[in-house]
């Protein structure tokens, strides 16, 4: 309350002369009505007094007279009395005489509903003298938008309690002076969550539950929404629903049903598939009433009036009149008895429960008012021969009969999903589906052909991934004017297309891994077409008409090993930015016409034959892995401008020895990432010095490398994959040699110099000969890092309850990044309906695992996830309605984001998403960046390097080497994770084990510990409690 009392007092600008109109705004049951109360009786006692005359008038239930009335027998002086009131605008008038008489007044106006009432009893800031406050709660901030209160009126709307709030209120209510069992706590939580910390709710059921044991606890759990009807609707929510016109209370429950967590675009277009007039207009309405938010773009319901509407639809379960159904059991149950179907307008289930059900295929016959139906795992013991013709979104995967109904045309059908139907044609003929936007039939084993699409002319995206036996794609999609995405990937069956393809507004076509034999033919100019993806089929040559594609911005040709050369239209391709050709081992040349494609970035011709290139001036990433050795040489001998801009070279295993190093590589001197992995060499050139932009040296696998020069300053990482060790020279002297090892020790380092990997033997084997026990607790190790901890949770701003934030943390490896996610993460996870915290590591080649990791942790039920597409789909479906708190630990590539956490607008109002990455790039890169709060961890200061140093090495004992871990910290520099693996590994060693490590350290400088455990884009190296 203080917060809030300190927001309503900036408002109210008691000091000021001049008139002020204070909305409280919020949903029921928030708390506006204490608020106001206690400013008005308690809070500001002499600033009120100060004001003179004041009322607070309770409007709920009342009429405006009686109102009115009130408001004037407060206001009235002792003298005058006896004041009647004949109607309301004779109220009015006499309002407005009176007050022409008060130099200032506090007038609350509590609940009120419509602008009427607002009119009857504040009419306008000038009925008021000069220093007047008037402070209106309400739950329909519509009533602002009068001519007499437009932008006259400051807003406050006031957010759900803090978790802490809440649960001290609650407590208080259930327990007394008591404080409660751990048990209780659990069971605490759990209301509070549900609940939503909505004040008054919280009252009342805490009220309820004093006294009782836990068994009627457990129940209240077990029936919560019949708890939430019974005990909260009819006092709190149900004004606020009946208040609402017939379409608009009909909106409510279709959102609170079927459409909660959908983006706001998609909601209305429903809505209007629906047949709703106004839906824009409506769900306005519903945001004026605080009974919905538009968060990011997505409808969001707070638990509660969640509950609540679906209860509302619920209770006429028994009358036979039940309109929406989204549990298993009334589906089986209206089914089984096979009546009154005819008022289902939805059935929605969780496509993730694993439940069958076995329904009669005639039961469809009777919904003839069905307009949304979503179900899974349905048996059938006939075909369907009736679907709704007012069916507005169709999603059935595992459809399972062999056609849709021949009856089946709906005008208003805006979705057609059927993944892993037993479909074998969609539909016969030609069928109306003038508002049909999107089909998506993907991994459909019978479907043989696609239909005519002639009279489906909205649709926008027609996805038909692994259609096995689809081998005809009929000409009327050129008809589809607005299609955007065309996906037939792994279309096995799939070899031509046989008719040239005109669709004008086409941008993304997929035929990856299909049984393409023929590169498609494209009929005239296709500005709007940017990807093209026709990887891992069977072509051998591209077709002149790919010159029509002059908008393409990517081309992914990769593993077509039949294709054999390019064609020279392909420099027609004047906005290409990224050309993939990897693995087309039959490829020898490119065309000089390539030269004209000024945009081109990106060059992949990893495992072809390629050996010379033309010159491409604005080339920043090129890929040559697995070429012939002769390649750097062929490079070396293009014109210097072509490197201008040559950021990243891969040249990884393309059997280069000594004498495919040039000695110049001064050409070469943009690089920043050079990849030399699983090469020959026995010596890298000293020319390696010249490459002075050099951050990331790829050396994996390089099993016959024995000496490494001196290093430009700029490199920042040495790679290699088996096991960590240091090459160091002295300062100025030559390069030193290492004998082959069976090892294959890496070369890591963040400076220009190496050790002989015998001189350090000790650091190998630091991180295996640790005992592991005396690794101490992230509290204990949090030392010289807790201020660092507070900014994060600042920075996660749990008071902003009506918000999803995001925030990363960023800094270089072993910097503290994972002990400050892990030490917030334990601080707040309580305040949370769940948590998941999760390692990252770049050798998975899938994100499915960690997707279900997540999912089974966050809904403690096991998940059947396909692909990272599906996991991520189910992520976003099932995080849309909880408050959760979610860590990604290592992140390195934008991908990983976007499939686990997506966007802010994935997750309920109040869900925390944090992000460690060692590069911020990483989050630079996503579509909603300035949404991303950041967080730089800092170094730690000597003093607390030193304490953490000691802390590992000498436990809670003194410690008598205090000149030796002075020396040890300032060689190994203020690294948490160096400094507690060096502490952990020298805890109760011998005095000589201590001079060995400071003599095998004394070469080796500060930032040499960035790159210990630094996981890399590509190549994975292990971290310190690995070796």
């Amino acid at each position: 309350m203080p917060l809030r009392l300190r927001t309503m007092e900036m408002l109210l600008g008691l000091g000021s002369n001049d008139i002020r109109f204070i909305g409280i705004v919020g949903m029921s049951g928030i708390g506006k009505t204490t608020l106001a109360e206690v400013i008005y009786a308690h809070s500001f006692k002499s600033l009120i007094s100060d004001l003179g005359k004041r009322c607070f008038l309770h409007s709920r239930g009342r009429s405006i007279v009686s109102l009115q009335q009130q408001l004037l027998d407060q206001l009235a002086s002792s003298k005058m009395i006896d004041i009647q009131i004949l109607d309301e605008n004779h109220g009015v008038r006499l309002i407005k005489q009176h007050l022409r008489f008060l130099k200032k007044v506090l007038i609350v106006l509590d609940g009120i509903s419509e602008t009427s009432q607002l009119e009857m009893l504040a009419g306008s800031p000038d009925w008021f003298g000069e220093r007047s406050r008037i402070i209106i709660t309400t739950t329909n901030k519509d009533i602002f938008r009068h001519p007499n209160f437009k932008d006259k009126v400051q807003e406050y709307n006031v957010e759900l309690l803090s978790h802490e709030a809440a649960f001290s209120l609650f407590c208080k209510l259930a327990f007394g002076d008591y404080p409660p069992s751990e048990d209780m706590k659990d069971l605490c939580n759990e209301i509070i969550e549900k609940v939503g910390r909505l004040p008054l709710a919280l009252e009342k059921i805490a009220s309820s539950l004093y006294g009782h044991d836990m068994d009627i606890w457990e129940d209240t759990l077990k029936n919560f929404h019949k708890v939430v009807y019974d005990n909260i609707f009819s006092d709190i929510l149900k004004s606020s629903y009946e208040g609402l016109e017939a379409e608009s209370q009909q909106i409510f429950l279709d959102l609170a049903c079927f459409l909660n967590g959908e983006k706001v675009d998609r909601v209305i277009e429903i809505l209007q598939g629906f047949g709703y007039s106004s839906p824009q207009t409506n769900l306005q309405l519903l945001v004026d009433r605080c009974l919905i938010d538009i968060l990011d773009g997505h409808i969001q319901m707070h638990i509660l009036i969640l509950c609540m509407g679906k209860e509302i639809v619920r209770r006429k379960l028994g009358t036979r009149q039940q309109t929406r159904i989204w549990l298993r059991d009334d589906a089986r149950r209206l089914f089984h008895e096979n009546n009154e179907l005819k008022y289902i307008c939805g059935i929605v289930m969780d496509l993730e429960e694993e439940e069958e059900l076995v329904l009669k295929a005639k039961a469809f016959a009777g919904m003839s008012e069905l307009k949304i139906l979503r179900i899974n795992n349905v048996q059938l013991s006939e075909d369907i021969e009736f679907l709704s013709n007012k069916l507005t979104l169709l999603n059935w995967p595992g459809y399972p009969s062999k056609y849709l109904p021949s009856t089946f045309q709906p005008p208003s059908l805006i979705e057609l999903h059927l993944p892993g139907s037993n479909v074998e044609r969609l539909w016969n003929g030609t069928q109306k589906f003038k508002n049909l936007k999107e089909i998506d039939a993907s991994d459909s084993k019978y479907l043989v052909e696609t239909p005519n699409f002639s009279e489906a002319r909205n649709l926008r995206r027609l996805i038909l991934r692994n259609c096995g036996r689809l081998k005809e794609v009929h000409s009327s999609i050129n008809s589809l004017h607005r299609l955007i995405l065309f996906d037939m990937e792994g279309c096995v069956s799939f070899k031509s297309f046989s008719f040239v393809i005109t669709c004008e507004s086409l941008k993304t076509l997929v035929l990856s891994n299909c049984g393409l034999e023929f590169f498609p033919e494209f009929g005239f100019p296709m500005g709007y077409l940017t990807e093209l993806h026709i990887d891992g089929t069977s072509i051998n040559e591209l077709s002149p008409s790919i010159k029509n594609l002059f908008g393409l911005v990517l081309l992914n040709l990769g593993n077509c090993i039949r294709l054999s050369s390019l064609p020279t239209e392909i420099g027609s391709l004047s906005s290409l930015k990224t050309l993939i050709l990897n693995g087309c081992k039959n490829l020898h040349k490119l065309p000089p016409s390539l030269e004209s494609v000024k945009p081109l970035e990106e060059l992949d011709i990893g495992g072809t034959s390629i050996s010379t290139i033309p010159l491409v001036e604005n080339l920043r990433i090129l890929n040559c892995e697995r070429l012939k050795s002769i390649i750097w040489h062929s490079l070396a001998s293009l014109p210097t401008e072509y490197f201008s801009s040559l950021k990243d070279l891969n040249l990884s295993d393309c059997n280069l020895v000594d004498e495919d190093i040039p000695s110049d590589l001064e050409l070469f001197s943009s690089l920043e990432i050079l990849d030399l992995g699983s090469n020959h060499f026995e010596r890298l050139s000293k020319s390696i010095e010249q490459l002075i932009n050099l951050k990331v040296l790829y050396l994996n696998d390089c099993h016959k490398l024995k000496q490494v020069p001196k290093l430009p300053q700029s490199i920042r990482y040495v790679g290699g994959e088996k096991s960590l060790s240091m090459l160091t020279t002295s300062q100025g002297s030559p390069a030193c040699t290492m004998s082959p090892s069976s090892s294959n020790a890496p070369l890591l380092t963040n400076n220009d110099n190496f050790q002989n990997t015998k001189e350090v033997d000790i650091i190998k084997d630091m991180g295996k000969r640790t005992d592991h026990k005396l690794i101490l607790s992230h509290k204990t190790s949090l030392v010289g890092m807790e201020n660092q901890v507070e900014k994060v949770c600042n920075l996660l701003d749990l008071e902003r309850s009506k918000d999803t934030l995001f925030v990363g943390i960023f800094g270089s490896s072993g910097i503290g990044k994972t002990t400050i996610a892990e030490v917030v993460y334990n601080t707040i996870v309580d305040q949370f309906q769940s948590g998941c915290f999760l390692y990252l590591s770049s050798k998975q080649n899938s994100l499915v695992p960690l997707q279900h990791q997540m999912l089974s942790h966050l809904l403690s039920k096991e998940t059947k996830i396909w692909d990272e597409d599906h996991g991520a789909q189910l992520i976003k479906h099932h995080m849309s309605n909880r408050k959760v708190l979610i860590v990604l630990d290592g992140v390195d590539e934008r991908n990983q984001i976007e499939k686990l956490v997506g966007s802010p607008n994935w997750f309920a109002p109040g869900s925390r998403v944090i992000i460690t990455a060692r590069n911020r790039d990483v989050l630079h890169q996503l579509d909603y960046r300035d949404q991303v709060q950041e967080y730089k961890v800092e170094l730690l200061s000597r003093e607390s390097a030193y304490s953490l140093f000691c802390k590992n090495a000498f436990g809670d004992g003194p410690s008598d080497k205090n000149d030796l871990c002075s020396e040890i910290v300032e060689k190994v520099g203020r690294l948490p994770l160096a400094l507690r693996t060096i502490g952990s590994y020298l805890h109760n060693k011998e005095l000589e084990v201590w001079i060995e490590t400071l003599k095998r350290l004394d070469e080796v400088e500060q930032n040499f510990f960035d790159t210990i455990s630094q996981r890399t884009q590509k190549k994975t190296t292990p971290t310190l409690g690995q070796i």
